[in-house]
Parts: structure tokens; sequence; C-alpha cells
């Protein structure tokens, strides 16, 4: 909480809609929605970011900052 803000005025964190973003978390394990702790190994990401991922991959993938030609600049 930041000063000057009341604890009425914190939006709390909406675990199930955030979970919604997230195809992993869409199966259960032994009847028990799935809960991942390992993100310091690999973050799971939310379907945005691997749309954006498929869609740079597939469209103008190239090394960033190496090149001046298109494909690199939109990377």
């Amino acid at each position: 909480m930041m000063a000057g803000q009341r604890k009425s005025d914190v939006a709390l964190f909406d675990a199930a809609a955030a979970r919604q973003d997230f195809p992993v978390f869409v199966q259960e394990i032994n009847g028990h929605p799935l809960t991942y702790l390992d993100s310091a190994a690999s973050a799971q990401k939310p379907q945005a970011v691997m749309d954006a991922m498929t869609e740079m991959m597939s469209c103008y993938y190239a090394n960033i900052h190496r090149g001046l030609y298109r494909f690199s600049q939109q990377t």
C-alpha cells in the first residue's frame, strides 16, 4: 500500500481472473487446479505473450540490434 492510501482504496488481486490468461492453468493434477511454483526456472506465459511470440517467429524473426534490415528492426 502506498503512503496516503486507505486499505479500502487498494484493489484486491483476482487470482481466478489471472489464471484465465494462462492456458497451462486449465489442467488439473489429481483432481486439483494446477499450481506452478518453479517460476525461477521457467515462468509460464499468458496467451497474449504466446500469440505475440508466434507472430514474431512466423513473420519477421531476426537478431535484434545486429542489423539495419527490416526484420531486425521489427523484432
